[in-house]
């Protein structure tokens, strides 16, 4: 239960009782399903086979900062503001 309401709280969702219950239910699954996997393999470095798989770093033109900043919860200065467990 600990993990889903921090999930929740780092998400900012609104839960119902039913909605608590359903991810408390499909958060055990997932759990169960990956703790089943075989955990003997390789990690994989880079998918792509490439001994250097990042690009160049060339600056872009970006997007314009009220657009960025228009789903922000809040802003302050035209910064986007933040805690440390992303809730305002």
């Amino acid at each position: 239960m600990q993990d889903i309401t921090t999930l929740a709280r780092l998400a900012q969702l609104e839960l119902t009782d039913e909605e608590w219950s359903r991810m408390e239910r499909e958060l055990g699954e997932f759990l169960n399903y990956m703790s089943a996997l075989p955990m003997d393999e390789e990690p994989i470095a880079a998918v792509s086979g490439s001994e250097h798989p990042f690009r160049e770093d060339v600056a872009a033109a970006s997007m314009e900062r009220s657009k960025l900043l228009a789903n922000a919860p809040v802003q302050v200065n035209g910064f986007f503001v933040t805690t440390k467990e992303g809730t305002v």
